[in-house]
């Protein structure tokens, strides 16, 4: 099949399922607001976990246990205390779930339901991780985007991320509630394992000295540290409890949302956010703006991109340079590709500074859909780990989302069509011979592996 056969296809696919979301919602409309600043989205989990009357749903990618972390699990005890039904569903690989298991032992007597995404299997080259960000309150508020549970991605920390969130009430939080139900009962679901401590969860936490769960003595220090932890973070003004905040109030109100998600048990290569996301791409006919913090593609997205080029659609990437970019083997890919999407007239925008990483995830597409969520837009979103996006189909949020990538934009640097960015005479301002000799050798190293091909 041929490449504008294909986009025409997934346009057609696009438009049936635009159509059926629309009418999905119809019955009542979405309302919405960006969480662009740091402790903003801290105060919304706050206020929505202390406002909540039925149930907490919570998935992340990552959970800490540094002192945001500590409050946020602080807030969850409290809401399973005050007879809430509160489910805590966290990615286990590479050390992601850095809760002390003591700790895990007094959330889990208090009432708190944890347990981890593990679907390992020793036939799979890549593991098949678990990138969620959700918060659902009682089915009908939601929170998500690109921000795990830790003090990085909410300024806290010496290097920050800079990152987005998307509150939402209405019936994306419904969709969102259905698919964390679904995702909690699926077989690559099982209860946290106290007895395990890997190596990984060793390099990244605080706390490591209370991961014995059967010591009475250490999981009474766990209580203590949570109770602790809400103070510090209420007393130096980060937080505020018991606001009263309705983050209804004053939203944006949309009729048409959509709520992308991948779904158990099913191949992402054949149905879920991956195809979907490259159908919503597709449909372009004027702009597409993608912010996102790797940029190592499939040759899928690399065509779909040549392709809306051939047809003078503007596309615009907001990404990461080699100095902010955390992981470099990803960069490198990127940095090898870098000269065919100038050559093709692709605007790139780069992050510059040494104290923060870009971790954003949008995409803006004609000006009139705002797209959020947990989707990278590289190989391992699209085809192997478990995602979540909102599409919003209105004109004014898409401007807002614009007006947000542009205050990232401010941050970096544009590249010229030499590979250096304007105004530098050098492709790697700030780095250090030692890295660009690094970058070098990956760029070299990176085509080979084919992974992300």
């Amino acid at each position: 099949m041929t490449t504008s056969l294909r986009v025409k296809r997934t346009i057609l696919l696009l438009g049936i399922g635009a159509c059926w979301a629309c009418l999905a919602a119809s019955a009542r409309a979405d309302l919405l607001r960006i969480l662009h600043e740091d402790q903003e989205a801290a105060q919304a989990r706050v206020d929505l976990i202390q406002q909540a009357r039925c149930e907490i749903n919570a998935s992340y990618y990552i959970v800490g246990d540094d002192e945001w972390p500590l409050t946020f699990l602080c807030l969850l005890r409290d809401a399973a205390r005050r007879g809430v039904a509160v489910h805590l569903l966290v990615d286990c690989h590479d050390g992601n779930n850095q809760i002390p298991r003591a700790l895990e032992a007094h959330l889990m007597r208090e009432g708190v339901q944890i347990k981890e995404f593990d679907p390992s299997s020793p036939l799979r080259i890549f593991k098949h991780r678990m990138h969620d960000k959700l918060l659902i309150v009682d089915g009908e508020q939601l929170i998500t985007g690109g921000r795990n549970i830790k003090n990085e991605y909410f300024g806290l920390d010496c290097v920050n991320y800079v990152d987005r969130d998307l509150y939402i009430r209405g019936c994306a939080a419904q969709c969102a509630q259905a698919y964390f139900v679904e995702r909690w009962n699926s077989c690559d679901v099982h209860p946290a394992d106290l007895r395990r401590v890997s190596r990984d969860v060793l390099k990244y936490q605080k706390h490591h000295e209370l991961n014995n769960a059967c010591d009475e003595f250490a999981i009474q220090q766990a209580a203590w540290l949570l109770d602790q932890n809400c103070c510090c973070l209420q007393q130096c003004g980060f937080i505020r409890f018991d606001s009263g905040n309705d983050w209804s109030a004053g939203a944006v109100e949309v009729d048409c949302t959509r709520f992308m998600h991948d779904f158990p048990g099913v191949n992402k290569r054949c149905a879920g956010i991956g195809p979907d996301m490259l159908a919503l791409l597709a449909q372009a006919q004027q702009s597409v703006v993608i912010e996102t913090p790797y940029f190592a593609v499939t040759l899928e997205m690399k065509h779909l991109l040549h392709d809306l080029r051939r047809r003078g659609v503007a596309v615009t990437l907001v990404t990461n340079s080699f100095e902010t970019n955390d992981h470099h083997s990803t960069q490198a890919i990127y940095e090898d590709a870098k000269r065919r999407y100038l050559r093709w007239g692709i605007d790139l925008w780069e992050i510059r500074g040494c104290d923060h990483h870009l971790h954003a995830k949008a995409a803006v597409i004609d000006g009139c859909i705002a797209v959020i969520g947990s989707y990278n837009f590289d190989e391992l979103s699209q085809r192997e780990n478990s995602e979540v996006a909102v599409a919003v189909y209105d004109a004014g949020v898409a401007a807002w989302l614009s007006s947000s990538i542009d205050c990232h934009m401010q941050l970096g640097y544009e590249i010229g069509r030499n590979t250096h960015p304007v105004g530098y005479d050098t492709r790697y301002p700030g780095a250090t011979h030692k890295q660009r000799r690094e970058i070098r050798v990956k760029r070299v190293v990176g085509p080979l592996i084919r992974k992300f091909e």
